[in-house]
């Protein structure tokens, strides 16, 4: 299958996290279809994913995953069609015909020091979780693995070699702001960084895509600093909707996840 780093996600995301063991069915003997983030497990010849509840997810087929790549990644989009007369609230293990399976590639998250975060972001956001049209929201896989879905400026290029490595150029990053935090709130920034910042001017055509991050560490310091898990979870970015440039006065903007809801149904499924 094609690997691409970028892609719009349209409203079958809505159906992305079913934190129950499997599929719901109503025995019924129809095809249904399925796009979602799932768990990457194996390796070439004999990949097969998991979901939250730690449910399998078997391709029939390993067609077209020979040069995916995917075990390089924790985590995939993956697209798929199963009949739902073999699906029950007590189903373990399921058999699905791939369609699409899109590698997520893994971001870092720390702690800011000093002017790092500063220092590291030299490019805007043209939207974050914000694509209503779409249905793109923030989304946990785990309590520590959360999915941010982004839009931001890249230079397109009809050559394969130079558009891969523009869009290898981009970098995300979390950072913990444990000087805006509070006992209930846990605040992120999101930031952006680019290896060729002067070529911001060239980036005029807009790419989304989900980035994931595994937030363990950032966790740990939060309770450390607080005894308890944030009830919120605040991420700010710096945004720009007509440019890559972040401008001398860039503006910041904020979204709010509630992160307790989400530990209320891994909770519910014994994560």
């Amino acid at each position: 299958m094609k690997k691409t780093r970028f892609a719009v996600f349209f409203a079958a995301l809505m159906a992305m996290l079913s934190f129950t063991s499997c599929l719901d069915s109503d025995g019924g003997s129809s095809t249904n279809s399925m796009y979602t983030v799932l768990k990457v497990n194996g390796f070439t010849g004999d990949y097969w994913f998991t979901d939250a509840a730690g449910c399998q997810y078997v391709p029939s087929s390993q067609n077209g995953l020979a040069n995916s790549g995917l075990e390089q990644y924790q985590y995939a989009f993956v697209g798929f069609t199963y009949d739902t007369s073999q699906v029950t609230q007590d189903t373990k293990k399921i058999i699905v015909d791939l369609y699409a399976a899109s590698p997520v590639k893994t971001y870092y998250a720390d702690e800011a020091e000093g002017d790092e975060m500063k220092e590291y972001s030299n490019a805007s956001f043209q939207a974050v979780a914000t694509d209503i049209s779409y249905n793109m929201y923030v989304t946990f896989f785990s309590r520590n693995d959360v999915f941010v879905p982004v839009s931001y400026y890249y230079k397109a290029s009809s050559s394969n070699d130079e558009l891969k490595a523009e869009l290898n150029s981009h970098d995300f990053r979390l950072f913990f702001d444990k000087e805006q935090s509070s006992s209930s709130t846990m605040k992120l920034c999101l930031r952006h960084r680019v290896q060729d910042p002067t070529a911001n001017k060239d980036r005029t055509t807009v790419g989304s895509e989900y980035l994931h991050f595994n937030l363990a560490q950032v966790m740990a310091y939060y309770r450390n600093l607080f005894n308890t898990t944030p009830l919120t979870i605040e991420i700010e970015y710096l945004y720009n909707y007509s440019s890559s440039e972040l401008g001398d006065n860039p503006i910041a903007k904020q979204i709010e996840v509630d992160y307790k809801a989400w530990s209320d149904e891994f909770d519910k499924i014994g994560q």
